[in-house]
């Protein structure tokens, strides 16, 4: 199907990796996997299979074909999905990138011949994004070059004034002294670990799905402050909405604030995905824990900051230390997360990743 080709991909080609417009280049790659993606939804292959295999038979010859040429396209961009996506095709190598690849996106069905066979078993190459990481990252890269640029000048000019400022160089011929170090921002120069994060134990008082996106509940949660906080998760296809209701759960408070789908969301609540994102389950505070009891590890004391910064990615760093025992607890480097009532666990998931 010739409409599943960016018009402008011979620019890809011959203005875009000859002259080194590398962004240039990545766009004009990423217009195959969006055309691509419009194909397969718009031919519905799993309905043609049923009701006309001749027409199934070509979709697919045609999206194998166009998976090809968008690891052609990606390979100096994304090697490792390349080097993946050719073992599942069962192809040696990629398409050359050079006039030869204009001519085979012309007609993606026969860049793949007849009766190829498929090669390692097919698994999903990526993950979903939840809503939560996507507003985390809106928030992160929020606004252009020059804006976050000021961002983090006016973060080092803080810096300044709290005394981290380098000593002017002596001049020639002076002897340096060997001068006091200034005190240092506890902010911003503590060790990234689990106790930088604000965890604590919330009641979800109340949980409702989202007038305007289909996959988030909205959560009214009591975390021992004077006010409830609102919550939005990405739960709707994982959890019921009246297993939502009235329960105890794990959430970080010290993120900033954003934005989902026109509702202001305030915190996160923790949950463990399955390897294989087919089973979420929300981590689950001790016996006996209330709104506000604050979570956290032995050997990692200190207050949580204020705030976390998205651009440190401090969250993200403690996350990816957090684990899954063989008996369902939760742990950070080894020990196990929890409150002076006993350790945080899931029920079933096991070697998933919290987040």
């Amino acid at each position: 199907p010739r409409r599943a080709v960016p018009p402008d991909l011979p620019l890809y080609v011959r203005q875009g990796m000859e002259a080194q417009r590398m962004k240039d280049s990545l766009k004009s790659a990423m217009l195959v996997s969006k055309a691509g993606n419009a194909f397969f939804q718009e031919t519905e292959i799993w309905v043609a299979y049923k009701s006309d295999r001749d027409a199934a038979a070509a979709y697919i010859s045609a999206c194998g074909g166009l998976v090809l040429l968008l690891a052609s396209l990606l390979e100096p961009f994304m090697p490792a999905f390349t080097a993946a996506a050719l073992s599942q095709l069962g192809v040696d190598k990629v398409l050359p990138l050079d006039n030869g690849i204009v001519a085979s996106s012309r007609s993606p069905a026969t860049i793949l011949p007849a009766g190829h066979a498929l090669g390692s078993e097919a698994v999903p190459l990526f993950r979903k994004i939840t809503e939560e990481e996507a507003a985390g990252l809106r928030v992160r890269f929020a606004g252009n070059q020059a804006e976050r640029e000021a961002s983090d000048a006016a973060e080092a000019a803080a810096k300044l004034t709290l005394g981290e400022e380098k000593a002017p160089a002596e001049a020639p011929g002076k002897k340096v002294k060997n001068k006091k170090a200034a005190p240092a921002d506890p902010a911003t120069n503590r060790p990234v670990d689990v106790s930088r994060v604000d965890l604590r134990v919330g009641l979800i008082k109340k949980a409702w799905k989202h007038p305007g996106a289909d996959s988030l509940y909205v959560e009214e949660v009591d975390l021992g402050e004077e006010t409830t906080r609102t919550v939005v998760s990405g739960l709707v296809k994982h959890i019921p909405e009246a297993e939502m209701q009235e329960r105890l759960a794990v959430f970080v408070c010290n993120l900033k604030p954003a934005n989902m789908r026109g509702q202001r969301s305030e915190g996160m609540v923790l949950a463990a995905n399955a390897p294989d994102d087919a089973k979420v389950e929300l981590v689950t505070p001790p016996p006996g824990s209330k709104p506000g009891d604050r979570v956290g590890v032995d050997g990692f004391p200190g207050e949580p900051d204020a705030r976390l910064n998205p651009k440190h990615n401090i969250f993200e760093a403690v996350s990816a230390e957090l684990d899954i025992s063989e008996d369902g607890v939760v742990t950070y480097r080894g020990r196990p997360l929890g409150t002076q009532k006993g350790a945080c666990t899931v029920p079933t998931v096991r070697s998933g990743i919290i987040r």
